[in-house]
């Protein structure tokens, strides 16, 4: 589970990237979960942007994807959010 300070770390981090995975009107697809989990596990920290034709709430999308990778939400912003999830071995954030 991540701390506040941890979640706020990450959101920084975050701030910088753009969006490389997208979720449309199908949903959350199992297109867009194996790519999220392509990229969590290549960099730990991906953000997810969710199209305006999406008609569903983000934060349950965010969450419902958060479940299917096993990974951590680090934030919800709008219609962006990121996931997070460690990688032993090639870590790449120092948490404070």
């Amino acid at each position: 589970m991540l701390t506040g300070k941890q979640k706020r770390f990450l959101r920084s981090q975050g701030s910088l990237m753009k969006p490389t995975v997208s979720i449309g009107k199908e949903g959350l697809t199992e297109q867009v979960i194996s790519e999220c989990n392509r990229q969590i596990t290549a960099g730990e920290l991906v953000k997810v942007r969710i199209q305006k034709n999406y008609f569903g709430e983000v934060k349950e999308a965010a969450a419902e994807l958060a479940d299917a990778t096993n990974s951590q939400l680090a934030g919800v912003a709008g219609r962006n959010f990121l996931l997070y999830l460690e990688n032993k071995e090639k870590k790449q954030y120092d948490l404070p």
